[in-house]
């Protein structure tokens, strides 16, 4: 999950953006996009305070488009996980 952080929040390099590839990062944010449940189902499945839960949230913060979906499904989450034992 980590790498997939550095993906996605990451910007092409000089050296990309001379070849041309300045669109590098936005194509690597909508391919992400393709599994973005499964990003959601990671961080559910983990404590907020676990890392990879922390890097799935980065993450998701970085591709959902739906930032109303976005803030329900984590301020549930953390709710929860602030109430569980």
């Amino acid at each position: 999950m980590e790498l997939l952080f550095q993906i996605v929040a990451g910007v092409p390099s000089g050296r990309e953006a001379e070849l041309g590839n300045i669109g590098l990062g936005d194509a690597c944010r909508t391919a992400a996009r393709e599994g973005i449940w499964l990003i959601y189902r990671e961080m559910l499945a983990s404590r907020p305070t676990e890392a990879l839960a922390e890097n799935a949230r980065y993450v998701l913060d970085r591709i959902e488009l739906d930032r109303d979906r976005f803030d329900s499904i984590v301020g549930a989450w953390l709710e929860t996980a602030a109430t569980d034992p």
